[in-house]
């Protein structure tokens, strides 16, 4: 009795940890299909992995103990289960990490992420500067009786 309590335990763990596997795959295949923010930005910094990675890394544990606890409670795991167990260990824990192996445009780490920031800041300030000195060349050229030019920014005059 206990032996299969331990069984049913173990297998509503795996299922969890597989539901979360599949909610990942799902999330990352609809990034690539659709290259959507809605999508992709949840693979950023991992943040997906982290939110159901590593539950589902942990169930997966959880479920290998109490597989293992049952094993030695009575040895009544069959090879079947034991490579079962064994190849989804090594998708879910080597899964984790394929998105580092893929070239993407996205940032890898905090570092490059603050990094891409920074140069989009960059871009913007000087952008505005550019769109602020057409500005100021239109209204040195402006005549009187033309119509007027608005500024491109409040901080332009």
């Amino acid at each position: 009795m206990f032996n299969k309590t331990i069984l049913k335990f173990s297998g509503v763990f795996l299922l969890l940890s597989i539901l979360d596997v599949l909610f990942i795959s799902y999330v990352w295949l609809r990034c690539l299909e659709t290259r959507s923010g809605f999508y992709c930005d949840a693979f950023e910094f991992g943040g997906v992995f982290i939110i159901f990675g590593i539950p589902a890394l942990i169930l997966l544990g959880l479920s290998i103990a109490l597989l293992i606890t049952a094993y030695f409670y009575k040895k009544e795991i069959s090879l079947m289960f034991k490579t079962i167990f064994i190849i989804l260990g090594v998708v879910i824990f080597g899964g984790a990490y394929v998105p580092y192996f893929l070239p993407s445009s996205n940032a890898k780490s905090y570092s490059e992420y603050n990094a891409r920031i920074e140069k989009v800041k960059i871009e913007r300030e000087q952008k505005k500067k550019q769109d602020c000195d057409e500005y100021k060349i239109k209204m040195s050229q402006w005549k009187e009786g033309e119509p007027m030019w608005t500024p491109p920014s409040e901080d332009c005059n």
